[in-house]
């Protein structure tokens, strides 16, 4: 009686349960949900994509002037427009950076104690 199926999957894992679930006829009356589509989500899901509800956590699109100083960056090394992946090690390293700056240390132990 679900209204809903919140599908929490990625790449080919996303696919393949997809598929399974609508040649199970499970996605013909209810909304499917996957809560991160990129493409490397889109690609192998092809076809069985149609309908479901996602959504992205970056749009290299959007007006936002860090995304574009990372974008332009990224441009130049790699002459391409960074993905998904590219930008959550960015930010990853981001977050890094700050945590060791504000520990003033490179030191593990007191860098885990700062991200925390």
């Amino acid at each position: 009686g679900a209204d809903t199926l919140y599908f929490s999957s990625f790449g080919n894992f996303a696919a393949s349960g997809l598929a399974q679930l609508r040649d199970a006829g499970l996605t013909d009356d209810i909304d499917v949900i996957i809560p991160h589509v990129s493409a490397f989500t889109l690609d192998p899901l092809g076809a069985d994509a149609e309908g479901v509800l996602g959504m992205e956590p970056w749009n290299p699109a959007a007006d936002n002037e860090a995304s574009q100083v990372f974008i332009d960056a990224y441009q130049e090394e790699y002459d391409e427009t960074p993905n998904q992946s590219s930008l959550h090690t960015y930010e990853s390293m981001m977050v890094y950076a700050a945590a060791v700056e504000e520990a003033g240390t490179f030191h593990p132990p007191t860098v885990v104690r700062t991200l925390e």
